[in-house]
């Protein structure tokens, strides 16, 4: 995944992941088989800022860190 937990909370822009959004970071997050240590760091730390943010980014969080 080549997102930065600094990326992700910018795109937010205070109303959340789009839908579309979270499509992309499921293609780039699985790229690879499975989230690496980087990868789940990455999203924990954008969690901080988004959690809430949008049903979408809750449920592609939880599954990526499952």
């Amino acid at each position: 995944m080549n997102v930065h937990a600094g990326d992700l909370s910018m795109s937010s822009s205070g109303s959340g992941l789009t839908a579309a959004d979270i499509v992309e970071l499921r293609r780039e997050t699985w790229h690879g088989g499975q989230v690496g240590r980087v990868e789940a760091d990455t999203l924990l730390l954008a969690n901080d800022d988004l959690r809430g943010s949008s049903p979408e980014w809750s449920e592609f969080f939880v599954e990526a860190l499952y």
